[in-house]
């Protein structure tokens, strides 16, 4: 897939919620990011679809805030889409 995850992260915000943080290099084709979470880091469920930018080849910056259910751990990861349904995990 035409896109490379230069860093991903996660952590608590304020609250009940936390942020994702992910930036990418290279995107050539890509529709969107789905933002994914588990309780148990194993079965993903998807949060939201976050637009991408488009073909780009700098660097992008994106952000997600998800307000959880209650404080406990959360895993996140972040699986990009592209245009021609492939898709590309980075956790």
């Amino acid at each position: 897939l035409p896109v490379t995850f230069t860093s991903i992260t996660a952590k608590r915000s304020t609250g009940n919620s936390n942020i994702v943080n992910w930036t990418t290099a290279n995107e050539v084709n890509i529709e969107n990011y789905s933002v994914e979470y588990s309780k148990d880091g194993y079965r993903f469920s998807v949060l939201e679809h976050v637009k991408a930018n488009g073909n780009n080849t700098g660097t992008a910056d994106y952000s997600f805030v998800h307000i959880a259910d209650a404080l406990e751990n959360m895993y996140y990861r972040v699986v990009a889409n592209s245009l021609n349904s492939t898709q590309m995990i980075k956790i």
